[in-house]
């Protein structure tokens, strides 16, 4: 799997070859449906800059979510989603089965919701201090 995914790495190292690269390119040699490393597989899909571009985003809210954590302890939920699937993508890619990436998507977007709530929560006890 490593030597597979080098190789097709090497071959578009900026950009990648697209979602399911893996599953497509490795018929013949050690077909399966991904790379089972989340950072190969990231790589072989969308290259170092759409891998660049993910890892920018996902860290910018988990710093947005970190800031709220202190208001809202259900904050911590997304955060245990994060670094589960993080653990869980050094021997497997758990966004790619259809369970596993559904309930991450759901949580992880209940940390926007949790995001808009707290910024209202965080401005009306600012504006509870100065008066």
């Amino acid at each position: 799997i490593w030597k597979t995914s080098i190789g097709y790495i090497k071959t578009h190292p900026f950009f990648g070859q697209g979602m399911f690269t893996y599953f497509t390119l490795s018929v013949g040699r050690a077909h399966d449906t991904h790379a089972h490393d989340l950072t190969l597989d990231m790589l072989l899909n969308f290259g170092i800059v759409g891998s660049a571009i993910l890892i920018v985003f996902f860290v910018l809210i988990i710093i947005k979510i970190l800031k709220h954590l202190h208001i809202n302890p259900a904050c911590a939920i997304p955060l245990g989603v994060i670094a589960a699937s993080l653990v869980h993508g050094i021997t497997d890619v758990p966004f790619i089965g259809l369970q596993s990436g559904a309930i991450f998507m759901i949580l992880f977007s209940l940390s926007g919701v949790w995001g808009r709530y707290n910024d209202r929560k965080t401005e009306a006890l600012k504006s509870t201090e100065e008066t």
